[in-house]
C-alpha cells in the first residue's frame, strides 16, 4: 500500500548553460529552491517537459551548472512505461518506473574537489496526471513513498530515501485537458533531500501509477557543508551565540543572516536555521532550537 498526500481527494554567466526558447507548459506549481539560486557555485539545474524518447531524454527546458560538468543528465521510462504520442511517459500494462540520472560536481564528469563534510541538497519536482481508481492504488500519480536516490551501482544513498526527505509537498492539484478533450486531474509533487557526505553522481528512481501520464520533471542540486540544525553562526556548537543569527534569519531572511557575517561570508548553510526542517525559518524553529542548546554538531 503506497502512502499518499492527505490533500489528494478530489543573464547566463555560469560555466555551462543552455535553455530552450520555449518554456515549460505542463507544470503549474513548480518552485525555485528556497536555500539557493539557480547558477550558484556548485549547483545544477535540469528540467524536462517534452519527452521525445522512452530512454535517454536530455533536458529540453534548461540545463545550468556552475562549474562545468561534461555529461548531460537523462530521464527515462522503465518497463512497462513507454513514450507516448503526446511526448510524455505512459503505461497501459501496470505501474511503471522513471529513472533520472544526475551528474554532480563531485562525480566523474565534474571538476570539483570536496571533503567528507560536504553533502548535496536535492530538490525534485514532478508533474503527472492522476489515476483516481482506488482499485489500482489511486488516487495517485507518482507514488510518493517510492521515490529514492541511489548511486551508480544502484545502492541507496544515505539521506535519499522517502523516510529521510527534508520535506514532501503537493505543489499543485487541478484539472487539465486530457485525451479526447476530457479533463483529467494533474498532481505536482516536491521532494527535498540532503545527502550527507555525498557529492558524486546519482540516480533518482520512482514508481508511477498505471494510466498516469508523466509529463514534466525538474531537479535542482547544490553541494554544501553538512547541515547542523541550530548552529546558526557556523561555529560547530548550538548555544546562546546562535540566537542573534537565528533571529536575523527569521521569515526566511537569507540576506539578513548573511549580513551577520560581514565582512566575511558564512561557512555553513542557511538550512542550519531551519531547526525543525520544515523548509522555512520561522517561529516554529524556536522550541527545537531551545531543546538543542549546549550541544555540538555531529
Amino acid at each position: 500500500m503506497h502512502k499518499m498526500l492527505s490533500s489528494v481527494v478530489l543573464t547566463c554567466f555560469v560555466v555551462m548553460c543552455y535553455v530552450s526558447v520555449s518554456y515549460a507548459d505542463d507544470a503549474h506549481g513548480f518552485v525555485e529552491p528556497e536555500s539557493w539560486t539557480v547558477g550558484d557555485l556548485d549547483s545544477t539545474y535540469q528540467e524536462w517537459d517534452v519527452l521525445l524518447y522512452a530512454q535517454g531524454n536530455i533536458p529540453d527546458v534548461g540545463y545550468i551548472t556552475n562549474g562545468p560538468i561534461t555529461s548531460d543528465p537523462t530521464l527515462s521510462a522503465l518497463p512497462p512505461g513507454f513514450h507516448s504520442g503526446s511526448n510524455n511517459f505512459y503505461s497501459f500494462a501496470g505501474d511503471y518506473g522513471i529513472e533520472c540520472v544526475i551528474y554532480n560536481h563531485g562525480g566523474t564528469s565534474g571538476s570539483g574537489s570536496y571533503g567528507p563534510a560536504d553533502g548535496t541538497r536535492v530538490l525534485i519536482q514532478t508533474a503527472a496526471t492522476m489515476n483516481m481508481d482506488p482499485g489500482a492504488g489511486g488516487p495517485a500519480s507518482v507514488f510518493i513513498d517510492t521515490l529514492r536516490i541511489v548511486d551508480e551501482e544502484g545502492i541507496p544513498v544515505s539521506g535519499g530515501s522517502f523516510e529521510d526527505a527534508i520535506r514532501i509537498e503537493e505543489l499543485w492539484l487541478g484539472e487539465v485537458p486530457g485525451g479526447h478533450g476530457n479533463p483529467v486531474w494533474q498532481q505536482e509533487l516536491l521532494w527535498e533531500f540532503y545527502l550527507p557526505g555525498y557529492t558524486d553522481d546519482f540516480t533518482i528512481l520512482a514508481d508511477v501509477i498505471v494510466h498516469s501520464s508523466f509529463k514534466q520533471m525538474r531537479v535542482d542540486t547544490l553541494i554544501m557543508p553538512a547541515i547542523c540544525p541550530g548552529d546558526a553562526n557556523c561555529d560547530g556548537a548550538i548555544n546562546w551565540r546562535d540566537i542573534d543569527y537565528l533571529v536575523a534569519g527569521m521569515n526566511d531572511n537569507l540576506d539578513a543572516w548573511e549580513n551577520m557575517f560581514l565582512p566575511g561570508t558564512p561557512s555553513c548553510n542557511f538550512a542550519n536555521c531551519d531547526v525543525d526542517a520544515d523548509g522555512s525559518v520561522n517561529w516554529r524553529d524556536i522550541d527545537p532550537f531551545v531543546e538543542l542548546m549546549n550541544t555540538t554538531c555531529p
